[in-house]
This record gives structure tokens, sequence and C-alpha cells, in this order.
């Protein structure tokens, strides 16, 4: 396979994350690894724009998550894939859970587990659908 370029965002003190969504041949959706979600013009190799979701908007990981309670640094609840013409974002309906891969936390990785066998029962994941078309029209606005 040939390697056709290489894209540096700047993101400030967050990484890019995982998942990214061609929404055209010259734009995508791309997220940070605290799921801050940004437009990236492909071509340019630039950031045009964050994107916010309603009711999703970026907090302080101790908002989404409060077993990072001395954590300011900003993040949402959200995950996407590209499916189609749409653009699914997954997230967290029962923000109780505590459930974390996070850093700096005392708890062992077997407590965590543990813990989180018994808040399964509570887990539910929601999903917005959003069309494509609907980023690319505030694009040309």
């Amino acid at each position: 396979m040939e390697k056709t370029g290489e894209y540096y965002l700047e993101l400030d003190e967050d990484d890019v994350g995982y998942s990214i969504c061609y929404l055209n041949e010259n734009f995508a959706l791309v997220n940070s690894q605290n799921g801050l979600i940004f437009l990236v013009d492909t071509k340019q190799k630039k950031i045009i724009e964050d994107v916010t979701i309603e009711n999703h908007l970026p907090m302080p990981l101790s908002h989404y998550y409060s077993i990072l309670k001395d954590d300011t640094d900003l993040c949402t609840d959200l995950y996407f894939e590209g499916v189609g013409d749409n653009v699914v974002f997954v997230y967290r309906h029962n923000r109780n859970d505590e459930i974390v891969s996070g850093f700096a936390v005392e708890e062992t990785m077997k407590q965590k587990l543990e813990r989180a066998g018994k808040d399964l029962e509570n887990w539910k994941d929601s999903i917005i659908v959003i069309p494509k078309s609907k980023f690319l029209a505030q694009i040309f606005i």
C-alpha cells in the first residue's frame, strides 16, 4: 500500500482520537481522544471549525466521568462513525455509571471490572443520527 499523505492536526493538549467520518472527498469529521469533534478540510489538511452536538457540549472531564473529579480538560461523551449517508453518534445515557478507562485513578483494574459487572444492568448507550448533508450545508453558509 502506498502512503498518499500525512496529517498533523494541532489539537492543543489533546491528541487525534479514533473516530473519523469522511463527509465527501473534501471534508471529514475527526474526533480527539477526549471526544471533541472537528470539521477538517482534507485537501488543505487543516481544521475548519469545532463541531458541537446539542446536549453534548464540551465540558470538563469531571462532568461526564465524576471519578476524574480533578480533571478540567474539555471532553464530550460522543463517539461516531459514518454509516452510509449519515453520521451515527453513540453516547452514554446513564451518566451515573463510573466506568472509565481513565488514568491516575486509585482503583485497580480488577476493582473497575468488578464494579462494571455490577453496573452493566444500568448501562444504556443511545445514538443520534445526523445526515452528512447537514454538516456539509454548514460549510457553505
